[in-house]
């Protein structure tokens, strides 16, 4: 009867373990208004890694702005696509627009690379 309740208390135990939540933690790492400062990105992609080695759970979010600025960005031959292939080479997870994605009209926005497009950029767009 001992043998039978202690083995019932273990199996509780093990049960009451299995069943806890497990807490995660979630790093969101955010950037806005880079203003094409390409300079900038050996220090953000180093935080970055940094995070990403001592983090399991990581999301790299850009909240826009990220060209006008910088002429090598803006005269491109695909305006802000230095800024982008940067971006992507730093896993970016998602990206939104800001006002200054607007600066060379709508069209730019309908001729940049898709989403879809993975071959130039693999970033999704929350807009």
């Amino acid at each position: 009867m001992k043998g039978m309740f202690r083995t019932g208390l273990i199996l509780l135990a093990a049960a009451a373990a299995a069943c806890a939540p497990r807490e995660r933690t979630l790093v969101l790492l955010s950037t806005n208004d880079m203003h094409a400062k390409i300079q900038n990105f050996p220090r953000l992609a180093a935080a970055v890694e940094n995070c990403r080695d001592t983090a399991q759970l990581v999301v790299l979010v850009d909240a826009g702005d990220r060209w006008t600025g910088n002429a090598y960005v803006d005269m491109a031959a695909t305006p802000g696509m230095p800024m982008i292939a940067l971006m992507n080479r730093l896993g970016y997870d998602v990206a939104t627009l800001g006002n200054h994605e607007f600066d060379h009209g709508p069209v730019l926005l309908y001729t940049s690379p898709s989403p879809r497009d993975r071959q130039k950029s693999r970033m999704p767009s929350s807009a």
